[in-house]
């Protein structure tokens, strides 16, 4: 099924009519229609979308800069519901990005989040502290292999995790169980954080989040003296409509709690020092201003527009309508919710194109499809810069074979803006001369990276309370818990709480229709989003879409184990097997995503709204919607 030759329609979009050109051809008609694009409509009504593509880093940037220099200010990711929420609310508390010093660590929190499934070395290494004592605590509505290991397991409702983090630390500050000294030298609005934290007691808390009043005080008491404590915040608080407040509230505890930049903490990288490559002095004066979308705090962080904000324009034209779309290792039709919206955008586009190794639901409705190659068959460059997880070191990920007719997207784009008449903004021949330009300033090369397959570290030992030297990296030279620059910015300065914008609270008539919480189940070790389930050995692991439900939300409907079940929401209904578990809390469907590839009627993004939106960063509640199941 690999695709190894470009494919040019022929047919209506949506049909599967496409003829193989030659690489030569694509790229002509790719020029002169981008060329056409920016000539009659302006740079502008170009937009690209990077998913989950083979690697990040540096090849984002490579797509960012060629975006710059085409001029259009409109990039897009998933990272609205992927990892920059978290990048952006730590940014504006601490200054920089911290990551969970697991070795270190007396008692590791883990919230909202399964390494065990997503993150092998962060998972045994989580294990080993637990091997030497470590106690680990679990925030997480389902029951995972993370949670079977937990010495403490707290289930909130869905989309509620603010409070519950609000209410930790109120537990912190009433009890004097808070670092007091750490507070009084490096906080900037404590006081005020103190007065916002007072209405969140664990009896209210306990209220709002189903989590036990005493299960909550207990949490913060083991956080506060059980020894250093690590707090890793995970991907499922980025899918709601209140996500940026409640990684806010959540940074803000680690600050209250004593864990920034200690040992067996939350510490901050020493990053390798390199060139950023994404060209933001290539876009012309005035474009920035014209990037479309209400996020502009976000984006100004991650240069990403959240997809929805994409969609809006495509279909509304409004501020103007965005006719072009390159689509780099993504799937949108699959994995953006609200299936129809997205569907309708994508149709309505003048120019589509997508890179990928599949004919994917998206590239059935591309104009153009450019086969490219994957992680294995392309040399990267891994390194932390942005992207703290990968540890202090860098290495080069060096091509292991090619497929003829594959392309890797840096090539595409390389040879793209040559074409466009801007091939200056890409003076390297290949990869690695623009790997040796980008890691200049830290003194490797490429060469030395060949010498050292296992990476080249670009620090010495460990460092902690950097802070103490050069302050942290915000306007006060301080955490802020109060940030000026939110305010500044129209957003509420300190990390306040609302309820999920569908839920049984804050939408009482609805939850008569549709009573059960909607949750995106967490990842599966078998598929990543919507690839491999066309993989035989994978599907016979995992073969059908379920939706997990409490065996009392069962009983009740009259549902039983295997059953096929309907699934319902305002936006539309799917059909899946029913996996009857107290795996799941009660009042929750627990739903497998990504399966609108392979199993269209399973597509779980049609019942999600993506009107509905995280003030910030553009979150969409894929893991707070109401939804109802019945028996088939």
């Amino acid at each position: 099924e690999r695709l190894t030759k470009p494919l040019l329609r022929t047919g209506p979009r949506g049909s599967t009519q496409f003829e193989e050109v030659s690489w030569a051809r694509a790229m002509e008609v790719l020029a002169e229609r981008l060329g056409r694009l920016r000539e009659e409509h302006g740079a502008e009504s170009l937009a690209l979308f990077r998913g989950q593509a083979a690697d990040w880093g540096a090849p984002w940037q490579y797509a960012l800069r060629f975006m710059f220099a085409f001029g259009s200010p409109n990039t897009t990711t998933p990272s609205h519901i992927c990892y920059f929420p978290r990048v952006a609310a730590e940014n504006l508390t601490y200054g920089c990005f911290v990551e969970p010093d697991y070795d270190r660590a007396s008692t590791i929190v883990e919230w909202g989040a399964c390494r065990a499934d997503t993150h092998l070395p962060a998972w045994l290494r989580i294990k080993y502290a637990q091997e030497r004592g470590a106690k680990l605590v679990v925030v997480d509505p389902m029951r995972s292999k993370v949670v079977e290991r937990a010495d403490l397991w707290l289930q909130p409702r869905p989309g509620t995790d603010g409070a519950l983090a609000l209410s930790l630390t109120q537990v912190l500050i009433e009890e004097g169980l808070y670092d007091r000294e750490f507070v009084e030298r490096w906080c900037v609005g404590f006081d005020r954080l103190a007065e916002l934290v007072e209405e969140y007691s664990p009896e209210r808390a306990a209220e709002i989040t189903w989590v036990p009043a005493e299960m909550i005080r207990g949490a913060a008491r083991l956080m506060a003296t059980g020894g250093p404590t690590a707090i890793y915040a995970g991907n499922g608080l980025e899918h709601h409509t209140n996500t940026f407040q409640t990684l806010r509230a959540i940074a803000c505890l680690r600050a209250v709690a004593g864990t920034v930049d200690r040992a067996g903490g939350n510490r901050f990288l020493t990053l390798v020092r390199w060139r950023h490559l994404e060209g933001n002095e290539l876009l012309p004066a005035g474009q920035k201003s014209r990037r479309v979308g209400q996020y502009n705090l976000f984006t100004d962080m991650s240069y990403c527009v959240p997809f929805p904000a994409i969609a809006d324009a495509i279909l509304t034209g409004e501020p103007y309508p965005i006719r072009g779309l390159l689509v780099i290792g993504g799937n949108p039709a699959v994995t953006m919710p609200n299936h129809a919206r997205v569907d309708a955008a994508l149709r309505k586009l003048e120019l589509l194109v997508v890179l990928d190794l599949l004919l994917t639901r998206t590239a059935r409705l591309a104009d153009l499809v450019l086969p490219v190659a994957t992680q294995f068959e392309k040399t990267g460059l891994i390194a932390s810069t942005v992207w703290g997880e990968y540890g202090d070191y860098a290495l080069l990920k060096r091509k292991a074979v090619e497929v003829e007719g594959c392309w890797p997207d840096w090539k595409v784009l390389f040879e793209l803006a040559r074409r466009l008449g801007f091939g200056e903004a890409f003076p390297w021949q290949d990869v690695e001369e623009a790997i040796d330009y980008q890691l200049e300033p830290s003194g490797i090369t490429v060469e030395q990276l060949k010498a050292n397959p296992g990476g080249v570290r670009f620090k010495e030992g460990e460092q902690y309370r950097k802070y103490e030297q050069d302050g942290f990296g915000t306007p006060s030279g301080k955490v802020e818990l109060y940030s000026q620059t939110l305010e500044d910015r129209g957003y509420d300065p300190l990390p306040g709480w609302t309820e999920p914008a569908e839920s049984p609270l804050s939408q009482p008539e609805l939850v008569k229709e549709y009573p059960l919480i909607g949750c995106s189940a967490g990842k599966t070790v078998n598929y990543v989003h919507s690839q491999y389930r066309h993989v035989e050995s994978l599907r016979e692991r995992e073969p059908e879409p379920w939706v997990r439900l409490h065996p009392q939300d069962a009983e009740s409907r009259g549902i039983a184990d295997g059953e096929w079940v309907r699934i319902s929401s305002p936006r539309g209904s799917i059909r899946m097997k029913a996996q009857v578990t107290d795996a799941t809390l009660a009042g929750v469907a627990s739903i497998s995503p990504h399966w609108g590839e392979s199993f269209p009627e399973a597509h779980m993004n049609v019942l999600i709204d993506d009107g509905p939106r995280d003030s910030v960063t553009g979150s969409t509640g894929d893991r707070s919607f109401l939804c109802e199941v019945t028996k088939i």
